[in-house]
């Protein structure tokens, strides 16, 4: 963008979740079927993440495993 500041956006798509995070398309999608990756939202056709939401998957990651 040119002159214009950086518009931090509320949500993102798969792709500028996995670019963001450094995932790859595939990592995201084994993700979501485990059951571990982000909550996503959707609006019509669109699969959104939330900035929330991609927050409470980077803290739920970071969280210490627990041994059995």
């Amino acid at each position: 963008m040119t002159n214009v500041e950086r518009i931090e956006l509320d949500a993102m798509s798969i792709e500028e979740f996995c670019l963001r995070h450094s995932i790859s398309r595939s990592t995201y999608y084994v993700m979501q079927k485990e059951g571990t990756g982000p909550v996503e939202g959707h609006a019509k056709n669109r699969v959104l993440i939330t900035r929330e939401s991609a927050l409470a998957w980077r803290q739920k990651i970071n969280e210490p495993k627990r041994r059995p």
